[in-house]
This record gives C-alpha cells, sequence and structure tokens, in this order.
C-alpha cells in the first residue's frame, strides 16, 4: 500500500493493526512509500526493494506450501518518469522465480475504458503499460464490484475515476491456483480503494460437479483397435429406420466409446508423469553402461504418451491454427486453462446492485434473466411493418432454392466444418463424422436429405447446449454475456445445406444496408458511417439544423425475436413459403 509516510511510523502500525512482521519504505514528501504486513501464519524473506517495489519471498510456517514470490508495486505518479518503473519491472521479471504474484498501485490504465473522466487518457501511456506487461509474460486476474480503484473525489466534471490499483500473476501462478478472485473494496478515508485477492486451488462453495457428459476425444484414433471398436458399435443393433435410427446409433456409440477410451488411455497426464519417472529411474541405474530393453522400450512409450497428450491438450484448447506434432503441448495446456478461467461465472451482479456471494446465487440470477429475456411478449400486428418489405425472391430464385436436396450438398457442407469446435450435446464433433464418412456416409446423407426434403424432425435432434461468452473483459452481470447455442452435427449439417443455397443470393435479398454476417461486407462500414453522420451534424453551421441521430439498444433484438414475425418476414420476402417451411 502507498503510505505517504516515513517508514518507522508504518513499522509501528503492525501492532496497531495486529500484524506480526512488517517492512516498509519510506514516503518522498507527501508521495510514495511502501508498506508490506504479514501475519504470523507466514514467514516472508526480503529479496530487495526500492522507492518503487517491496520483492519478497512467502512461504507457510509450517512449509506446507511451495515457496511464492510476491512483489508489492508502486509506480511512479509523475508521467515521465513512468518509463522508469516500466523498466524496473521487467528487471524484477529477469530475476528467477516460479510462481510471482505483482499488486500495487501501477499509476497506469491499460485501456482507454479504464479511465472515467472528459478527457481521455493517452493511449501512448497505456500502450509502454501494456507492452511492459506483455514483455513480463504477466495476466491481469480481472475483478469484482466497482470497475475503478482511485476517484480523486471532486465535483461535476472535473471529477476522474481511474483502474490503476490491480493484481497481476504469471502462467505458473493461474495453473497452480485454479480460483482467483480479486474485489475492490471501498474505503471511507482514502481516494484509493482496496484491491482484496483471495486465491485457492479451487473455490470452496463450488458445487459437485455431476456426471461428466460423453465428449470425443481425438486422442482415440491413435490406438489400434479404435477403428474396430467404432465399426462394431455403429452396427452392433438393429435400428429403426430414418433420423431417429441414426440418432439411437449415435447413442449406442457414446456407450461404447466411453468406457472403452477411459479403460484403455485413463488420465493421460498422469501416464506420461509415471513413465517419466520410470524412465529417470532406468536411466539413473545405468550409468557406466548402455541403455537396456526396458530402457528404450519406456522411451518409446513415452514419445507415444507425449503425442497422446499432446492432440488432447490441442482439442481442449480449442486452437485452430496449429498442427498436430508442432510439440505445443506447454501453449495447448496454457490455452486449455485460460479456457476454463474465461468459462468461470462467479459474482455476478445483480439489477439491484448486490453481488451474488456463492454459486448457488449465480445460478439463480443466470436462470431468472434467461426465463425474463425469452419470455415471450405476445406477438404485435406487423401488417403495416411488412407493407414497406418487398418481395426479393423472384421465380426462378424460388425455382433454385426448391430443388431437391443432393448427397453431394451434404457431403460438402461436413467437410466446411472445423473437425474440433465445440460439440453438441450429443459429444461428437464434426471431426469424427468426417474421420469416419466412409462408414457412416450412406445414414447420415439418407436422414439428412429426408428431413430437408419433407421428412419430420425427431425429438432430441434440435436440443442444443447453451454457452456464454463474454462480451467484454471482466464480465460483472450476466446481460454482459452473450449466449451461443451448440448443436448436434446431424442438425447442423441440415441448417448448413440450407445456408449454402441461400448464400448464393444474399446480395439481392438482404438491403446492402446491411454490412455484417454477409460475405464480401465488413461490419465496420456501418461504424466509419456512423462515425462520419455524427462529424458532420457536430461541423454543420448553415442551413436548417433539423437533424437527429437515435441510438438503439440492440441486445434483445439480437438475442431474441419472436417465430412469428421472423415467418410473416419470410413470407414478405418470397411469394410462396419455401424459405418460412
Amino acid at each position: 500500500m502507498e503510505t505517504k509516510i516515513r517508514a518507522a511510523r508504518v513499522e509501528n502500525l503492525k501492532f496497531t493493526l495486529g500484524f506480526d512482521g512488517c517492512f516498509a519504505v519510506n514516503s518522498v514528501g507527501l508521495s510514495g512509500g511502501i508498506g508490506l504486513f504479514w501475519s504470523k501464519d507466514v514467514s516472508v524473506e526480503l529479496k530487495n526493494y526500492s522507492t518503487g517495489h517491496i520483492d519478497v519471498v512467502v512461504q507457510k510456517r509450517d512449509q506446507s506450501s511451495f515457496e511464492r514470490r510476491f512483489t508489492g508495486f508502486y509506480g511512479a505518479p509523475r508521467v515521465e518518469d513512468r518509463h522508469h518503473s516500466w523498466r524496473l519491472l521487467q528487471t524484477l521479471n529477469e530475476l528467477t522465480h516460479a510462481t510471482w504474484v505483482c499488486m500495487g498501485d501501477f499509476n497506469e490504465t491499460m485501456y482507454v475504458d479504464e479511465h472515467f473522466s472528459r478527457a481521455e487518457r493517452p493511449e501512448r501511456q497505456m500502450r509502454a503499460f501494456r507492452e511492459c506487461v506483455d514483455e513480463c509474460a504477466l495476466q491481469d486476474l480481472g475483478w469484482t464490484g466497482v470497475p475503478f480503484t482511485w476517484d480523486n473525489q471532486q465535483e461535476g466534471v472535473v471529477n476522474v475515476k481511474s483502474w490503476i490499483d490491480r493484481a497481476f500473476a504469471n502462467e505458473e501462478f493461474r495453473q497452480q491456483f485454479g480460483y482467483t478472485n480479486v474485489r475492490h473494496i471501498s474505503a471511507a478515508e482514502s481516494d484509493h480503494y482496496f484491491v482484496n485477492l483471495v486465491f485457492r486451488e479451487q473455490r470452496g462453495d463450488a458445487p459437485r460437479r455431476g456426471v461428466r457428459p460423453f465428449r470425443y476425444k481425438n486422442v482415440w484414433q491413435t490406438h489400434l483397435d479404435y477403428e474396430q471398436v467404432v465399426t462394431e458399435c455403429w452396427l452392433s443393433r438393429q435400428r429403426t429406420p430414418g433420423l431417429q435410427g441414426v440418432m439411437d446409433s449415435l447413442s449406442a456409440m457414446q456407450h461404447g466409446l466411453d468406457p472403452w477410451g477411459k479403460k484403455e488411455f485413463g488420465c493421460l497426464a498422469r501416464k506420461v508423469r509415471k513413465l517419466q519417472q520410470k524412465l529417470d529411474k532406468l536411466r539413473r541405474q545405468s550409468v557406466g553402461r548402455g541403455p537396456t530393453e526396458e530402457e528404450k522400450s519406456t522411451m518409446v512409450k513415452l514419445r507415444e504418451a507425449h503425442r497422446q497428450e499432446e492432440i488432447w491438450l490441442r482439442q481442449c484448447s480449442r486452437v485452430l491454427w496449429l498442427r498436430d506434432g508442432d510439440r505445443n503441448t506447454g501453449y495447448f495446456q496454457a490455452q486449455a486453462k485460460q479456457r476454463q478461467r474465461t468459462n468461470k461465472i462467479e459474482g455476478l451482479r445483480r439489477s439491484d446492485g448486490y453481488v451474488c456471494a456463492n454459486a448457488k446465487e449465480d445460478k439463480t440470477e443466470i436462470m431468472n434473466f434467461y426465463q425474463q429475456l425469452y419470455t415471450s411478449q405476445g406477438p404485435t400486428d406487423a401488417s403495416e411493418l411488412l407493407l414497406h418489405v418487398l418481395e426479393r425472391i423472384t421465380p426462378e430464385m424460388n425455382a433454385s432454392l426448391d430443388r431437391p436436396f443432393e448427397p453431394e450438398e451434404v457431403h460438402k457442407v461436413l467437410f466446411q466444418m472445423a473437425p474440433s469446435k465445440a460439440p453438441g450435446v450429443d459429444g461428437f464433433t464434426a471431426g469424427f463424422f468426417q474421420k469416419h464418412w466412409g462408414l457412416l456416409r450412406d445414414d447420415v446423407t439418407n436422414v439428412v436429405r429426408s428431413f430437408l426434403n419433407g421428412g419430420e424432425l425427431p425429438i432430441g435432434l434440435n436440443d442444443t447446449s447453451i454457452t456464454l461468452i463474454p462480451k467484454v473483459r471482466n464480465p460483472q452481470s450476466i446481460s454482459q454475456y452473450r449466449p451461443i447455442s451448440l448443436c448436434p452435427v446431424l442438425y447442423k449439417l441440415a441448417d448448413k445445406v440450407i445456408t449454402n443455397r441461400i448464400r448464393e443470393f444474399m446480395d439481392e435479398i438482404i438491403s446492402e444496408e446491411q454490412s455484417a454476417f454477409i460475405p464480401g461486407r465488413l461490419i465496420t462500414d456501418n461504424v466509419l458511417v456512423a462515425f462520419e453522420s455524427i462529424h458532420t451534424m457536430r461541423k454543420r453551421k448553415k442551413g436548417t439544423n433539423h437533424i437527429c441521430a437515435v441510438k438503439l439498444d440492440m441486445m434483445k433484438a439480437y438475442d431474441r425475436v419472436e417465430w412469428s414475425y421472423l415467418q410473416a418476414i419470410l413470407l414478405s420476402l418470397a411469394s410462396v413459403q419455401t424459405l418460412s417451411d
């Protein structure tokens, strides 16, 4: 903490505050000064310090935990001196360390939305801070509570608020501690807020997970018996015809592959660790002679285990731009951990300002929000609006859209899909169907075409998993998440075949003012138009000044649309019901 007093006075406060130890650095006049307090449960070893930092190694006194490095940091208050602070942080990063946490008052923000005032913060200052953090391989631990940590406490337009006090950690710390929570706590006697960091291996009130759903793993393909197991599972039962029969076969495939995969592969990380320990032991025993047959065999098994672990971690990481065999196991593992942290939702702020205290309250808030969002408000009469929707589907276009669906269309769509994207509720990725297309082609193609050409949709085929994706960094409320649906591959095949047919006519169906989600158009075009329109309105000095700009909240329009409205629009675009059906 920034003390603004002499070190001796700070150290005397440890008795008043009930701490066992303290180390402090003198302030420079009424600015700066750093104090570090610790309880009797930990031992602290001072490594180095300056007017801008205190660097220590912390360990529990009973030695029940590993040593962890902690740095309390104070950035230079004057802009012209701040580059010295970033150089100091880079120097500290060069020192040997494993898990490292760096917290303090950095006197700088990283992004423009972290500074609240009528004057914008210079981008060059924030860029220098970001570059320093990137070079040190530090990761921001986020925050809950209020979105700033400093308030100049002045009135009106001269008030300034900024997020300048924050906590960083390196990747080793993030991997060791699955649960971290940084909370900004208001202080009555200071213009700075308290920054409270809590970390442990897992959240204490986290609900116990139930049975893990089935997920197809690409690593299974490395087993010699894999092809035989898949073939036997697919052909093992007499199934009903149509889509329902294929769904039943996929269900049988789940029940066959899941126990087989657990038996043959188990925990790959544990397998690698045991083989590594065995190889180390054999090599210690082989001093003075060449490698034994057992050592050579263990090396072969370890190489294969590493390859399997890499394939598994790559699938978990959702990294699509690297190839299998690139030996990026550490990178994949870090990406998978980052995805887990991003997917973690906790401490949501409700509409009344109350912060959910545990996982049960988070769950209730999420359910209430989406039940309210997706409850129909009742269709309204859109007849007046539909008068302005022109018919755009010509008879020739309709004839092309209405022709029977062909097997080649299903094949094309399947191999346009990324093989390892997140699966739907059945757990199978597009890569599974691509791998076994020779076995599945006839069944899958026939049932998808049957449905598209007028067949019924079986119950359960359009079941989806709803996943929440953050819209912003450090989301605080459920409205800052965007829901997406993870659909089964069979459903996506039918959907994308229709999409491919319509795509060639999109430029004629959708007006040129719609610039997003259309091939060849960019959503940034609308941003430029909006910017130029506002700029013209502000600079216009002559002529009639009757100009108005309306800013609309599009969240509900994006997340929810009445089915009756969609059908009415489609019927207005075409004189027949091909599209709407």
